[in-house]
């Protein structure tokens, strides 16, 4: 007796096993305690950026003449550097020193002039010396090229400064009274440089 095999003329029958398969996959992923997975699609993470700095002092580049660099919401911002109204650079670097200290202080100071009145602000730094404050407010008067600066402080006390500004450099005298103006603080030398 012979055996007849009988093929189908197109091949075998497709199998369903795959898509059961594949439909109990896509139901699992749809129970009740997988929320959100039904898209058909894999959840996933997206981790916030990671901040650049959490003070100002982070974001310092150590170049003041550029303006003072921000921590805004984890992000350094850049600073912008002071000018005047006139469009000229406004800030000052540069030391003043005690003669009965012996020692220095740094000091930065924004200086414009406008018909011959100067104003601006007064920032010092610890250099050798201490400074008695840490800011301040400048007015004062410009004649030719004779500058006369009085910086005034918080508590009443305040150092008048007096020298000459020839292009980007300024030095001169300068002496700090008490609010009275009758005991003097302190005395000696100040050298400035403006910023490019």
């Amino acid at each position: 007796m012979t055996a007849r095999v009988h093929l189908r003329k197109h091949g075998r029958k497709p199998s369903t096993r795959n898509v059961k398969v594949g439909r109990l996959r896509y139901m699992l992923r749809c129970l009740p305690s997988l929320p959100g997975a039904c898209a058909g699609s894999t959840p996933t993470t997206t981790l916030p950026p990671r901040p650049q700095c959490a003070n100002d002092a982070q974001c310092d580049d150590g170049n003041a003449c550029n303006g003072f660099e921000r921590c805004v919401a984890g992000v350094c911002a850049p600073g912008a550097p002071s000018v005047c109204e006139d469009g000229t650079p406004a800030l000052w670097l540069g030391t003043a020193t005690s003669t009965p200290g012996g020692g220095y202080v740094d000091i930065a100071a924004t200086l414009c002039v406008a018909a011959g009145v100067l104003q601006g602000s007064y920032a010092c730094t610890a250099g050798s010396l201490q400074c008695a404050e840490s800011s301040g407010k400048i007015t004062g008067t410009v004649v030719g090229s004779k500058i006369y600066p009085v910086v005034s402080f918080a508590d009443g006390s305040f150092c008048n400064f007096g020298g000459a500004l020839v292009g980007p450099r300024g030095n001169g005298l300068y002496a700090c009274h008490e609010p009275s103006g009758v005991l003097t603080l302190d005395y000696g030398t100040w050298a400035l440089t403006r910023c490019p």
